[in-house]
């Protein structure tokens, strides 16, 4: 089968195929370059094959609007894997790839699952889940609001799944008042609130589904958020 042919983004496998190339193929070779395009870590990308194979992101191709937002979500599970070691909650930072992703709507935004590169070699039982929206300002700008739950897929409690997640404002500006009153000079990502919550046991087998099959039913992914906003909640914060 011929190697050189690189296909673009909106080909899509479906029209003027070279000879001897498959849609299915050709297709696979579009999420490769996708995903290789976005702001992954290089650790991950041993991986990339792999997760290409599963075919969760052929609506987010078509959509060149959704790289910035993908990359500006890639970023955050990178910044709050920081911040948890910081605050003595990881030995070391996990490198994450994002497995699937879906843009539903205005109001529920960009839905992503991020999964753990084990050793460089195997993906592993960690994921976010990130939500990006696009809010205006008092001053009529968009900005970008990005909110995560990250959970494990094994050891989680008889009640349900634990989720975690951090305040998001105290993660954009780590500074603190001191007994004083006064803010710290240098930021202090120890000290930024980590807030739990116990989520429906049924979380994992969706994550489950989601991942283990090709051409996931995005509808999955919507599940799996939907149950983590009725999750059960430690303190006040909104996912």
């Amino acid at each position: 089968m011929p190697t050189e042919h690189q296909p673009t983004f909106d080909e899509f496998a479906y029209e003027n195929l070279p000879e001897g190339f498959s849609a299915d193929v050709t297709m696979h070779t579009n999420t490769v370059n996708f995903i290789n395009s976005l702001g992954i870590d290089e650790e991950v990308r041993p991986l990339v094959e792999i997760v290409a194979e599963r075919r969760a992101f052929d609506s987010l191709q078509r959509k060149e609007s959704m790289v910035p937002r993908i990359n500006e979500s890639i970023a955050d599970v990178k910044k709050s894997e920081m911040v948890f070691l910081s605050k003595n909650e990881i030995k070391e930072e996990g490198r994450y790839i994002p497995v699937g992703g879906q843009y539903f709507e205005h109001k529920l935004g960009l839905i992503l699952l991020h999964q753990e590169v084990e050793n460089g070699n195997q993906l592993g039982n960690n994921f976010y889940i990130t939500r990006h929206v696009l809010k205006e300002s008092p001053g009529g700008n968009m900005f970008s609001s990005i909110t995560f739950m990250k959970f494990s897929l094994i050891g989680n409690s008889e009640d349900g799944v634990i989720l975690i997640t951090l305040n998001q404002g105290e993660k954009k500006f780590p500074f603190f008042k001191d007994i004083k009153g006064r803010f710290s000079l240098k930021p202090d990502f120890s000290k930024v609130q980590e807030i739990k919550y116990v989520g429906d046991k049924e979380i994992s087998q969706k994550v489950k589904e989601y991942i283990g099959k090709r051409k996931p039913d995005q509808e999955i992914l919507k599940n799996i958020f939907e149950m983590i906003k009725q999750a059960k909640e430690y303190d006040e914060y909104s996912f």
